[in-house]
């Protein structure tokens, strides 16, 4: 649009557009203009505020002008004033020997001045804090005496003023030299160290530096928090060296301070106070200048001026003790910085201890390095304010630490290597029944209490409580190691008194407690993962549930973890409470211990027992009881009794009956089966909450069958429901002996409803009579299945007459105490630890839910264990596997 003339815009626009165009155009010169008087005052501005600084410059360069030849001028009135001042000494000491010109005054001194380094190399190679202090003094002699060799000299003395700049390039570099090894002497105090010497040492850098009494401190402290840090990075020191030596040197260093910047009671001056004011006020001269001197002639002795023989340290600051409270804030930082870079060092070297042991050796060290005499506890007070324990302080902290992070690493440990080893130990791990039921030569009896430790019993004995080797061999181990822990911890103790032993002794037994804890969790949920409806295998939940049990009776090492929480090492050990000995954390570790056992008894139970029923086939071979082949083949003995009846017309009528009196063969082979799997996992030591398990268990899949049985009751005559009728009543009295079962009932009154009325009357009692004799009988036999209290029933009954003049039977009596276990099943003990079942829910509800849950699902995986049944029908022993009786 710019590049258009006027004929072209009239021609292409309209009026009204190019009046537009013009507004427009008119805008943007006015925003032009606006924009370039912006510019120009801005400009503007600047070129003025240039003008005042140049102004400003203008003046100070005035100032500083002034001010230079101010200084230059009081430099000339001090030189003129320092000649003057030299003329007199010149003049008082020429009148006192008149002998002596100028000239020999100058050139004595400038021969002390060349031979004073000597002096001063001569005690930095002697390396002693006793030569520090003579080096800075006659360092500071051969100072002075430049000095004033520079004014002194005259102008065309050329080769004299060339050797005054050469000995003054000599004196700046043993100034750095001297200065260099007060440091290193400062970083290195210790123990050994004197007292003398190491106020010489802080007397030589106030001198040096001309510091007061307070920066001397500030410069030692720092340097002393210096050589602590340069101390950890020392690659040719042990970590016990490092943290023993970091230790010494917070505690030398707060000796040191006591020692000679404290004053002493009663008003007096502090060690380094009066070692100043004798520096500095009195008469005191190194021995190695004043032996130089003597060596000198007699010309020489007498040309030193006065201020160079009897030279004394111009010293500025002042002579003044620092007060208690300046000390102690300056002292109390110091120790809090340098714990700080302590701990943080001694947390990294503590990291790789990996033993208890290692700590204790440790610790003992330390302590040893650390001195405990008494003047610790007065300078501690006076240096900080307060007594501590500088092991306390710096170190007891982060082995604390370590140690608690050791004991649950060990811990943690020692049961996850349980947890590993017992997959291992099952796969290598034989048959139980060779483990439990065959005697070795080399057996022999020992007879112990129940009390005692099976840590150390025979063979024997640890096969009749059902103790695999592979158990035993991993809670040995557990019981050692565990021990080994609780000694170390004890020798770490023993080391020294220490106040926080309760909070070591509270850590094992919580880390003992929280393993086992975890090793329980582990153990139950692994059980329930394999049970008999997953694809995980099942043939180790014995031995894990026996391990579990193994870890609360044959490690008493557990139980002494555990239990060092409520020990208290000042009571004697026959005054503790019995509730000390079984302390809250043992009895809820036990239980856990307990639980998880129970758990993979009461699954394997539930496993054994629909592998065994699949096995034998009950529920075929009770569905073919209908059929009269099947009826003939499992024919049972039967009671002949004859009665008497009386019609009604009073004729006696003489007539028999025939009674059960045994188990059908079906029921005697699955209980048959069912006890010997049982036995062979030891049933002796089943605890009892297992075995009512197994019952109940057992009694369910019994109940399955009979009610699938008597869905359709065509076929069932009146004898083989007199039979069924004994079968229920005898079995439910064998596996159900406490309470009734609703199931039982209703089972009874559908057989009941097969057969006559008056029959039933009849055989009612004697079929009584004839179950007790049954219960009697099998209580012995297949006692591995049965729950103690079918035991218990079995014994009252047989204690008793029975009524009729029945025969007593003739059982092997079962004792719960014996010395050397015989072949027959003995009761467990009753376990005081919680079940899934001890919520207060009957166990053949619970028992009922869990069969019936597992028929939901598919058949186990697990190979069902071979049985060979006897096929004799003529007594009811014949029909009992001698199995049971012998070693294999």
């Amino acid at each position: 649009m710019a590049g258009l003339d006027v004929d072209s815009m009239f021609r292409q626009f309209s009026v009204p557009k190019i009046r537009e165009i013009e507004k427009q155009v008119k805008g943007d010169i006015e925003t032009k203009k606006e924009d370039l008087r912006q510019m120009v005052g801005r400009r503007y501005r600047d070129i003025i505020e240039a003008a005042d600084n140049i102004r400003d410059m203008k003046q100070m360069a005035d100032h500083i002008m002034t001010s230079i030849r101010d200084v230059q001028n009081g430099f000339d009135k001090l030189q003129l004033l320092q000649q003057q001042l030299v003329t007199a000494q010149q003049r008082a000491h020429l009148k006192g020997h008149g002998k002596v010109d100028s000239e020999l005054v100058r050139d004595t001194q400038l021969k002390l001045l060349l031979d004073v380094p000597e002096l001063i190399w001569e005690c930095l190679d002697a390396d002693s804090p006793d030569t520090l202090l003579p080096a800075i003094w006659c360092l500071l002699l051969a100072e002075n005496v430049r000095h004033g060799l520079m004014v002194q000299l005259p102008e065309d003395a050329g080769d004299k003023r060339s050797l005054l700049d050469r000995q003054t390039r000599q004196l700046r570099k043993l100034r750095i030299a001297v200065t260099e090894q007060c440091d290193r002497i400062f970083r290195a105090v210790d123990l050994e160290t004197s007292q003398s010497a190491l106020l010489d040492e802080l007397c030589a850098m106030a001198l040096l530096e001309n510091a007061s009494i307070s920066d001397v401190l500030g410069k030692f402290l720092c340097l002393r928090k210096d050589y602590i840090v340069t101390l950890f990075k020392e690659s040719d020191c042990s970590s016990r060296e490092q943290m023993s030596r970091c230790a010494a040197t917070i505690q030398n260093t707060i000796l040191a301070v006591f020692n000679v910047f404290v004053p002493p009671s009663g008003g007096r001056e502090s060690a380094l106070l009066h070692s100043l004011r004798n520096a500095v006020q009195g008469e005191w001269q190194p021995v190695v200048f004043a032996a130089f001197v003597e060596e000198q002639s007699r010309t020489f002795k007498n040309a030193l001026p006065n201020d160079v023989r009897h030279f004394h340290p111009d010293y500025k600051a002042a002579l003044t003790d620092m007060t208690s409270a300046q000390l102690q804030k300056a002292c109390s930082h110091w120790l809090q910085e340098s714990l700080s870079v302590g701990r943080n060092e001694i947390v990294r070297l503590v990291d790789f201890c990996e033993s208890i042991d290692s700590i204790s050796a440790l610790k003992k060290s330390v302590i040893e390095t650390l001195n405990t005499q008494e003047p610790w506890s007065v300078a501690s007070t006076a240096a900080v304010g307060a007594e501590f324990s500088v092991y306390d302080a710096l170190i007891k902290a982060s082995l604390l630490n370590r140690l608690k992070t050791l004991i649950n690493e060990t811990v943690t440990g020692i049961f996850d290597m349980v947890g590993t080893a017992i997959d291992k130990e099952i796969k290598l791990e034989t048959s139980p029944n060779a483990q439990f039921w065959l005697e070795l030569p080399s057996d022999t009896v020992n007879i112990c209490s129940p009390k005692d430790s099976t840590i150390g019993a025979s063979n024997l004995t640890l096969r009749a409580r059902a103790v695999s080797p592979s158990v035993y061999s991993l809670c040995h181990r557990v019981d050692s190691q565990l021990n080994a822990l609780s000694q170390a911890l004890q020798r770490y103790l023993e080391v020294e008194k220490e106040t926080a032993d309760g909070d070591l002794r509270a850590a094992v037994s919580q880390a003992c407690s929280s393993a086992v804890e975890r090793f329980g969790g582990t153990i139950t949920a692994g059980a329930w993962q394999a049970r008999p409806n997953n694809d995980l295998p099942i043939e180790g939940l014995m031995r894990r549930g026996r391990l579990c049990l193994g870890l609360c009776e044959l490690c008493p090492g557990l139980k002494n973890c555990l239990q060092l929480e409520n020990k208290v090492k000042t009571e004697p050990a026959n005054r503790r409470s019995r509730d000390d000995e079984r302390g809250e954390t043992w009895i809820t570790a036990r239980s856990a211990l307990t639980d998880a056992a129970i758990a993979c008894y009461l699954i394997w139970a539930d496993h054994a027992v629909n592998v065994v029923s699949a096995d034998v086939s009950l529920q075929d071979m009770i569905l073919s009881a209908k059929r009269a082949e099947e009826w003939i083949l499992s024919a049972q003995e039967w009671e002949v009794i004859d009665i008497e009846e009386e019609t009604e017309s009073g004729r006696k009528v003489a007539s028999s009956i025939l009674v059960p009196l045994q188990l059908s063969r079906y029921a005697h082979r699955f209980l048959n089966e069912l006890t010997r799997v049982v036995s062979i996992e030891g049933a002796h030591r089943l605890p009892k909450v297992v075995r009512q398990r197994l019952a109940g268990s057992a009694w369910s899949a019994f109940d399955v069958a009979y009610q699938r049985l008597l869905s359709d009751t065509s076929g069932i005559g009146q004898r083989q429901a007199v039979q069924l009728l004994f079968d229920v009543k005898s079995l439910n009295q064998l596996l159900m002996p406490e309470e009734g079962s609703k199931s039982m009932a209703k089972l009874v009154e559908r057989l009941e409803s097969l057969i006559d009325p008056f029959d039933l009357d009849v055989l009612n009692a004697h079929m009584r009579r004839n179950v007790v004799k049954m219960v009697q009988r099998s209580a012995a036999i297949f006692g591995g299945v049965l729950p103690t209290e079918a035991m218990s029933a079995a014994g009252r009954a047989s204690g008793s007459k029975p009524s009729g003049g029945a025969e007593q039977p003739q059982l092997l009596p079962v004792t719960a105490s014996i010395a050397r276990f015989n072949l027959l099943p003995v009761a467990a003990p009753t376990l005081t630890g919680g079940h899934p079942n001890a919520g207060g829910q009957p166990l053949n509800s619970s028992i009922s839910a869990d069969n019936a849950e597992l028929k939901k699902r598919h058949e186990p995986s697990i190979a069902p264990i071979k049985s060979a049944s006897t096929a004799s029908t003529k007594s009811f022993y014949d029909k009992i596997s001698t199995s049971w009786f012998g070693n294999t």
